[in-house]
């Protein structure tokens, strides 16, 4: 996010903490009030004394056909699959703000939005690109023609969303797993919510 935007896109070092302290502060206020969401009668909770309990809680031995080759084998399996999974969402997203922008239909949509909101023509396509995929939307804004503290606000404004790529990615990984998708969705409309609220 600094390396990236600060730097990469702005190339502007110093302004750094404009973009972090919004993000961490509204994060935290976040988590702290996730803390307490089903924090109590929760069956899906398994206590630490109950986790940990010996009768529960095997050692992989040789005689359960571990080996730390096999274990550093899948390890590595995985881990590829994860990466090449996650740039697979990069690139189709990508690839499909690149069409949208040769297609002119970016343009058709930003007229639409100017004719009701007096806004720059390259402010709005950067938005519904970082709205799809953050990077591309990210350096659009970054190259609008726009004061510097205007620029800012809107990438951050498009980093507390995360864009429908990072967002494909998330609940492609939550799946099957106890949590639930609409909570995470909502959680990054409050996070969005708490970022302004540090922003003042």
């Amino acid at each position: 996010m600094l390396g990236a935007v600060a730097i990469g896109m702005l190339n502007n070092p110093t302004i750094a903490p404009l973009i972090l302290y919004p993000h961490y502060l509204g994060t935290i206020t976040l988590g702290v009030i996730f803390r307490f969401y089903k924090s109590k009668d929760n069956p899906s909770t398994i206590s630490i004394k109950n986790k940990w309990n010996k009768k529960n809680f095997k050692i992989p031995t040789l005689k359960n056909n571990f080996s730390i080759g096999s274990a550093l084998g899948n390890s590595v399996k995985n881990s590829l699959n994860t990466i090449a999974l996650i740039g697979g969402f990069i690139i189709f997203y990508s690839v499909l703000v690149e069409l949208l922008f040769i297609s002119k239909l970016f343009n058709q949509i930003a007229h639409m939005i100017v004719h009701i909101i007096p806004l720059n023509m390259d402010v709005v396509k950067g938005i519904i690109a970082g709205l799809l995929e953050l990077t591309t939307g990210c350096k659009v804004i970054s190259q609008a023609p726009i004061d510097l503290i205007y620029k800012v606000l809107i990438i951050n404004f498009l980093i507390g969303w995360s864009g429908l790529s990072i967002h494909s990615q998330a609940l492609n990984f939550i799946n099957g797993t106890d949590i639930d998708s609409k909570i995470y969705i909502f959680a990054k409309f409050l996070s969005w919510y708490f970022f302004f609220l540090s922003m003042d």
